[in-house]
C-alpha cells in the first residue's frame, strides 16, 4: 500500500525529462536521504517547475509505493533560495555530486543532510568555506564507513617521520606502494585536533588533499563534472 510522506525537508540535487509532462528528479532529503520522484508538469512555467531546482530548501509531499520511484504530489518552498555565485556555484553543485554518487538511495542520513546545509549557507555567505567543505567530507566519509581517524590502529600517534597512505577500509597504514599518494605522521597527528585545523589554513588544504584521496577511491577514479566546469572557469 503506498504511503504519503507529508511535508519532508529536502533539496533537488538534479532534474531531468521523464516521459510527457513529467520531470524525473532525485532529492536529497532528511529523513529518508537520497530519494527519487517523478513530478507532473502539466504547464510550462508552472510554480511548481519553477521551486524543483537545486538550492531552494523545500518541503515536499511523497507518495511512496513499491517502485524506487516515488511520486511527488506537492511541494513548497521552506525558505529563500541560496544565493551561490561562481566560483562558489561549483563547489555547491560538488556537494550534490558527491550525495548523488555515494550515497544509497533510501539511507537516511540526518547529520550529512545539517552538514549540507551548513555548507551551502556558508558558501552563499562568503564564511568559513573551506571548513564548511570539509566538515561536510568528513561528515560523509563517516556516514559511509570510511571515517577518518587520525590515529594509527592501536589509538596511538603516528610515528613524525614515517609516511603513511589512506587504504578504505583500513584507514592510514605505514606507506608500502610508492604510486599511493602518502602523508608524514607529523602532519596527521596534528589533524587529530578537527577545532584546531578548521582555524588553519595550511593543514586546512592538508586535510583537503586527504579527504578528496580518499573520496576518489570511492568514485572509483570518476570525473566529477563540477571539477571540470571550476576548471574551465579558471582557464577564462
Amino acid at each position: 500500500m503506498a504511503q504519503l510522506r507529508a511535508g519532508e525537508p529536502g533539496f533537488i540535487l538534479h532534474a531531468h525529462p521523464y516521459k510527457e509532462h513529467c520531470r524525473l528528479l532525485e532529492a536529497f532529503t532528511l529523513n529518508y536521504g537520497r530519494v527519487c520522484l517523478y513530478a507532473r508538469l502539466p504547464q510550462k512555467g508552472s510554480r511548481q517547475q519553477a521551486l524543483l531546482q537545486p538550492f531552494c530548501p523545500l518541503q515536499l509531499t511523497m507518495l511512496q509505493g513499491r517502485s524506487e520511484i516515488w511520486q511527488l504530489t506537492e511541494c513548497s518552498r521552506a525558505g529563500e533560495p541560496l544565493a551561490l555565485k561562481v566560483p562558489q556555484l561549483f563547489s555547491a553543485y560538488y556537494l550534490n555530486e558527491l550525495i548523488y554518487f555515494l550515497l544509497k538511495r533510501g539511507d537516511a542520513a540526518p547529520k550529512l543532510f545539517a552538514c549540507y546545509l551548513s555548507a551551502l549557507r556558508s558558501l552563499a555567505d562568503g564564511g568559513a568555506q573551506e571548513a564548511a567543505l570539509r566538515l561536510f567530507e568528513l561528515e560523509l566519509l563517516q556516514h559511509l564507513g570510511q571515517g577518518l581517524d587520525f590515529h594509527t590502529a592501536d589509538g596511538n600517534a603516528f610515528i613524525p617521520h614515517n609516511l603513511y597512505c589512506y587504504l578504505p577500509g583500513r584507514g592510514f597504514v605505514q606507506q608500502t606502494d610508492p604510486e599511493l599518494r602518502a602523508f608524514d605522521g607529523r602532519t596527521l597527528n596534528a589533524l587529530a585536533n578537527t577545532a584546531v585545523v578548521l582555524q588553519d589554513p595550511q593543514l586546512l588544504q592538508t586535510l583537503k588533499q586527504i579527504t578528496r584521496t580518499c573520496l576518489s577511491l570511492l568514485l572509483h577514479g570518476r570525473e566529477l563534472k563540477s571539477r571540470q566546469m571550476y576548471q574551465q572557469y579558471l582557464q577564462l
